[in-house]
């Protein structure tokens, strides 16, 4: 339905993985894809995703513990579809995200949209964060967004963003 390939770094992140792709699968059509590059987790992280046989999911384990930057990248050389969504191991996808990232990305002609994210604990509370600045009222003001991410005022996260294909040249390696 979208084309998209959702890539996703894991290392031990058993605690959070079930919950995060049944969040992220309920999302995925037959013709999308998981991208997952799990770095050489030893708490049964790739076994678990492996278990669940999803003809969406593609696994790659490391050979040897690489960090998250190798890992997103490593994912992304790996996506086969036109557009692109990174996913921490820890998040929990609303329903319905996937489908409006994907309209928004296509009506706004751009090559990377970000979305607004809440933070949770492990009960899955909201924790209140004065550092993400980010409000809906900003959307609009593209420019100064640029500006302030730039100098640090206020935060981007790759787990926020989808991406068209065409941008992969810029941000990899």
């Amino acid at each position: 339905m979208y084309n998209i390939s959702v890539c996703m770094a894991t290392y031990n992140g058993i605690i959070f993985i079930e919950q995060q792709l049944t969040s992220i699968l309920n999302q995925l059509s037959e013709h999308d894809e998981l991208i997952v590059v799990d770095d050489c987790s030893t708490d049964g992280t790739a076994e678990y995703i492996r278990k669940l046989n999803d003809k969406r999911i593609a696994i790659y384990v490391n050979s040897k513990n690489e960090g998250p930057c190798y890992s997103f990248g490593k994912s992304m050389t790996l996506a086969n579809n036109d557009f692109i969504v990174l996913s921490d191991q820890d998040d929990v996808w609303t329903e319905g995200r996937l489908k409006c990232m994907y309209t928004q990305l296509l009506a706004s002609n751009a090559y990377l949209l970000s979305s607004n994210q809440v933070q949770i604990d492990y009960k899955s509370n909201q924790i209140i964060d004065s550092s993400l600045p980010l409000k809906a009222c900003d959307s609009e003001k593209c420019i100064k967004n640029i500006y302030n991410m730039f100098l640090g005022r206020i935060g981007y996260y790759g787990c926020t963003m989808m991406i068209k294909r065409q941008l992969l040249d810029i941000v990899l390696p």
